[in-house]
């Protein structure tokens, strides 16, 4: 076995070595603990590289300091953005599917008043039902009944054989 410095009670950062750790593979490890109490399993590089200087804190406490940073997790702030960008990802993917700007979309949600064009419940996330071959739109639709049309291929003959098993079975 090759022979290695010992690191025992050495600052590497704000890592403390404690004592020396069971080996990952060829890799000399040392137990440590953080100036913020944490403790953790380092490999020698890692500390004597730089690479591994603290437990996370310091990085959380240079982010907390950052007025760009302060202001970029404020839960709010990023709560808005996520849903600006979902609202943003969702305009566009109404644009390049079905070619419905959301102008229409909103139209056609008032005109069903927020209801599905099937069952007729409220839907919290409306699905836009089109024809697959023609890639036209017919109206919006609760996620069940969008998943029925689906389900059942759109074909007529599946759907009327399901309602006559329905029928046999009351």
């Amino acid at each position: 076995m090759a022979d290695f410095i010992s690191l025992k009670g050495r600052r590497f950062g704000r890592w403390k070595v404690v004592k020396r750790a069971h080996n990952k593979g060829r890799k000399v490890a040392w137990v440590c603990v953080c100036q913020c109490g944490a403790k953790g399993t380092v490999l020698s590089f890692s500390l004597t590289s730089g690479h591994s200087t603290s437990c996370g804190c310091y990085r959380v406490e240079r982010l907390r300091s950052h007025p760009q940073i302060v202001k970029s997790t404020d839960p709010d702030v990023l709560r808005k953005r996520r849903l600006r960008l979902n609202f943003m990802a969702y305009v566009r993917h109404l644009m390049k599917k079905y070619d419905l700007t959301y102008a229409v979309f909103v139209r056609m949600l008032r005109e069903q008043h927020g209801r599905c064009a099937i069952c007729n419940r409220r839907m919290t996330k409306p699905n836009v039902d089109h024809c697959h071959r023609t890639n036209k739109v017919r109206q919006l639709l609760c996620s069940f009944c969008n998943r029925l049309l689906g389900d059942a291929k759109e074909n007529t003959a599946i759907l009327k054989a399901a309602i006559n098993y329905l029928r046999r079975h009351q």
